[in-house]
């Protein structure tokens, strides 16, 4: 189910550290060298009650998304208010399965064609009590973008794709998966 830069990303992350009797890696033990084959695509989110996800690092390839948002509060700051509760609760399922989630949208970029942005996240644990983190690596479809490319793309008009969830050994979710319904990129917020 992994290709590219996902497989190599999903191979980096099976080889990060664990504590004993954990499954997972856990984000305090997670440093730079351990994901040098991926780290300019990768980024990382953690949970913070009550419905926060705190960015905590950013790489400097996935900063073409959204730009540098490390200490933002992603949901709040970069999703439509609308999808707040489904991209959260994608998240929950990758963290609480455990599984692994690719996450595909199409976005507008200042006067050019949308693209399809593609992220593929997995989870980690968090030594903090109630408090639990992802980390995901974020590829985007070139295929129309102009050599005079600028500007960030617009995550609030963004077309959410269903997730893809992918077992890690744990199973996947049984919900419903189907994001809402995505405004017109003119209405307002």
């Amino acid at each position: 189910m992994f290709s590219g830069l996902s497989l190599i990303f999903y191979n980096t992350w099976r080889n990060l550290p664990r504590r004993a009797h954990s499954l997972l890696p856990t984000l305090q033990d997670v440093k730079a060298h351990h994901l040098a084959p991926v780290l300019s695509h990768v980024w990382i989110m953690r949970f913070e009650p009550p419905c926060s996800m705190m960015v905590r690092f950013v790489g400097t390839a996935a900063e073409r998304v959204r730009g540098d948002t490390t200490g933002d509060d992603f949901l709040q700051q970069h999703i439509a208010t609308e999808h707040r509760a489904y991209v959260l609760n994608i998240y929950r399922n990758v963290a609480a399965m455990p599984c692994a989630a690719i996450l595909t949208r199409i976005a507008p970029r200042r006067n050019e064609a949308p693209e399809e942005i593609a992220s593929t996240i997995l989870p980690l644990t968090d030594a903090t009590e109630g408090h639990w983190s992802i980390i995901g690596v974020t590829e985007i479809s070139r295929q129309h973008v102009s050599a005079e490319s600028s500007g960030y793309y617009d995550l609030m008009d963004s077309n959410l794709n269903p997730p893809h969830y992918v077992d890690l050994g744990h199973g996947i979710p049984s919900l419903d998966t189907r994001p809402p319904a995505t405004k017109p990129a003119n209405a307002a917020r």
